[in-house]
């Protein structure tokens, strides 16, 4: 996925789809990372991807593209200077860095060592940040400004799926294609309200003048309302008179198919069953279909 690391605005994403003839693919990273960025090429974006992605090939490769890159990277990858792959660095601060043109390879030790990758950097560029020791002493701390430039601009994605994941759709399910639908729905959604916070012409205010800050909650349930208008889909059941309530008239018996046990969904459980009272029509539990004729015939227990 490449996301907006400002506001987790989704820009592109691909499904993958497994491997093909059970081979597993080489360079699936790189090439994730290529289909999509390639929209943006020649336009001199800065792109940010962990170590997954990141790799020696694709960073020159986008960079010949006229796009800028960073990213955490796998000390194991191919092309990483050996004093930056195997830098045993103890204090924090410490710190090796190689440059080969325009990339320069990092390594940082803070809480342990940080290895990036970039092609947006300049190593002399460093500053410092502050850090807490076990003993409450506050200390500041050497760091490479390009370690401060990937924490900032890294969080794109998790912006996202944290405003998918609030107020989601989407269900579990056996069949895969079901949870992709409810993804894209919830993208679709998630993105638009982006789009609304972000236009002048839907600005919110209070009743003092300040500016309002919109909620996804507020803007899911008016999309609501508009999607469903005036439509009324609550079905029309038919009264049972006096006299069909009496006697031996609710047999329990075997539906053609499952549904939600109508006495356990007023507990707020979700309860499938094919048994159901012929009387009555509605699937119920074994043990909820005397407390769901006492509470709704009460007159045959009389």
């Amino acid at each position: 996925m490449r996301a907006d690391p400002n506001n987790g605005y989704v820009n592109k994403f691909q499904v993958y789809t497994g491997k093909e003839g059970n081979v597993a693919e080489k360079g699936l990273g790189e090439r994730v990372v290529r289909d999509l960025t390639r929209e943006i090429w020649g336009k001199y974006h800065h792109v940010y991807c962990d170590n997954y992605f990141t790799s020696v090939d694709l960073f020159q490769d986008l960079l010949n593209n006229q796009t800028y890159a960073c990213g955490t990277i796998r000390t194991n990858r191919k092309g990483i200077p050996p004093a930056v792959a195997n830098a045993k660095l103890k204090k924090q601060g410490d710190m090796v860095q190689r440059q080969k043109d325009s990339m320069v390879a990092t390594a940082w030790h803070d809480k342990r060592t940080v290895t990036l990758l970039s092609t947006n950097s300049d190593p002399r560029d460093v500053t410092e940040v502050q850090r807490k020791q076990k003993n409450g002493e506050i200390i500041n701390v050497r760091c490479p400004k390009i370690v401060k430039l990937y924490t900032q601009n890294m969080n794109g994605v998790d912006r996202a799926d944290q405003l998918r994941s609030t107020y989601s759709i989407c269900r579990k399910a056996a069949k895969w294609w079901k949870y992709l639908f409810w993804f894209m729905v919830d993208v679709a959604i998630c993105n638009a309200f982006i789009l609304m916070k972000k236009s002048p012409n839907h600005i919110t205010t209070t009743k003092s003048g300040r500016r309002r800050e919109r909620k996804q909650l507020e803007f899911r349930q008016k999309l609501a309302h508009q999607l469903i208008g005036d439509y009324w889909g609550k079905r029309k059941r038919e009264s049972v008179g006096e006299h069909q309530t009496r006697g031996l008239s609710h047999w329990p018996t075997e539906m053609d198919k499952k549904r939600t046990c109508k006495q356990c969904a007023k507990n707020k459980i979700r309860r499938e069953k094919i048994y159901s009272c012929e009387q009555c029509g509605v699937n119920l539990c074994v043990t909820c279909f005397k407390p769901y004729h006492m509470e709704k015939h009460p007159e045959l227990f009389n």
